[in-house]
């Protein structure tokens, strides 16, 4: 009995480590503030858009790119990344087939396509444009997940 107990507390302490790590890896790279800050509006969608689509224990080890994003939230649809950027690109859609281009020199690393704090912010401009849904507080970033989110929630 006694053993079990150290077993289940060793599983909770192995699995709490995991997720910590993997939000401080997230946020680690996400940069370290010394670029432009993006508005407060697009910095709440992007920690809303992690906190949503992770509620379910899908937490990628380096955070969200434009595939992972799609398949957490149904709503989204290729064009939403037009322009996007990521760690190491941006997001373009050709011939109607989401593509990564890379801006940035050798090595790649493996969060080269993940979404930016920048990307977010275009992502929140182009959900905004395309669902004509203007964002003015954090209570219409809510509605926007919302509806992006789809009928599986």
């Amino acid at each position: 009995m006694k053993n079990a107990l150290y077993t289940v507390v060793a599983i909770a302490l192995i699995i709490g480590g995991f997720f910590a790590f993997n939000n401080y890896i997230y946020h680690e790279k996400q940069g370290d503030g010394s670029e432009e800050e993006p508005g407060m509006l697009a910095e709440y969608f992007s920690q809303q858009m992690f906190a949503k689509a992770t509620e379910n224990g899908l937490i990628p080890i380096e955070g969200f790119d434009a595939q992972l994003l799609m398949g957490a939230y149904p709503g989204l649809i290729p064009e939403d990344f037009e322009g996007v950027q990521s760690f190491e690109g941006i997001y373009h859609v050709e011939n109607g087939e989401l593509v990564h281009a890379r801006t940035q020199a050798e090595p790649v690393s493996s969060a080269a396509t993940t979404v930016s704090k920048e990307g977010y912010g275009t992502l929140l401009e182009n959900l905004s444009a395309r669902l004509n849904f203007p964002i003015y507080n954090e209570s219409n970033i809510d509605t926007l997940i919302e509806q992006i989110q789809g009928n599986n929630r």
